[in-house]
């Protein structure tokens, strides 16, 4: 276990104690922890946290006091909870940053940076969309944008991406080819589809990068620079 793991779980039981100090919830008999880790874990759940948090929470206290989580009778109804939790509320991908500020930072881009300015702004929005690498968001092109299929209903009416294509020869780092992203779906991110479609009408079979004023090789070089 690292340093960083053991140092969240610590943060986690200290959360805890608070919680049941002020609600006066006994915690001498690993009965009572069980009982007092679900009150704290619904109160969790109600006010709009994360399963990763609620199960830093369980694994954190299990930590401070050394229990043995292999014995299934330690703290059951406490991992009972977080199976529950994790049926009704699937984990998912955690945004890097809040969508807003991206927005900021893309704004800025296009505002200051000119045409490579403009295209890392597009890039950004990309990976935080789409859940891009930026290895894999620089190296985009035409033939990695699908266009919206005509005469269908609205809802597959959409731009999408089509990562390691079967016919490049390559694969994704999770070894897998033709992995389709559905672009801009929330209804905060439908303007991407907009900023695709425009990337890609700028493409040709002469010039298919979709953002060829960007590589990870020029960023490098101008920070090796600095």
């Amino acid at each position: 276990m690292t340093v960083q793991t053991q140092l969240r779980y610590r943060q986690a039981s200290t959360a805890f104690r608070s919680f049941c100090a002020e609600r006066a919830l006994s915690l001498s008999s690993t009965v009572e922890l069980d009982l007092a880790m679900q009150c704290y874990l619904e109160d969790l759940f109600l006010s709009g946290e994360g399963l990763f948090m609620a199960r830093n929470a369980v694994y954190g206290e299990a930590f401070v006091r050394e229990l043995d989580l292999r014995d299934r009778a330690v703290l059951r109804l406490s991992r009972d909870a977080l199976l529950g939790w994790k049926k009704l509320c699937p984990e998912s991908s955690r945004n890097p940053l809040p969508w807003v500020f991206a927005c900021l930072i893309a704004m800025h881009l296009c505002t200051h940076g000119g045409r490579p300015g403009i295209h890392a702004a597009a890039c950004l929005v990309l990976q935080f969309d789409a859940y891009l690498r930026p290895g894999v968001a620089v190296l985009l092109r035409r033939e990695n944008v699908v266009a919206p299929v005509r005469n269908v209903v609205s809802a597959y009416r959409r731009w999408a991406l089509l990562l390691a294509p079967l016919e490049s020869g390559t694969t994704s780092k999770t070894g897998t080819r033709d992995d389709s992203i559905l672009l801009g779906i929330s209804p905060a991110r439908v303007f991407i589809a907009g900023i695709v479609a425009e990337l890609y009408a700028q493409t040709s079979e002469e010039q298919p990068a979709l953002l060829p004023t960007l590589s990870l090789s020029a960023r490098s070089e101008e920070h090796t620079s600095e």
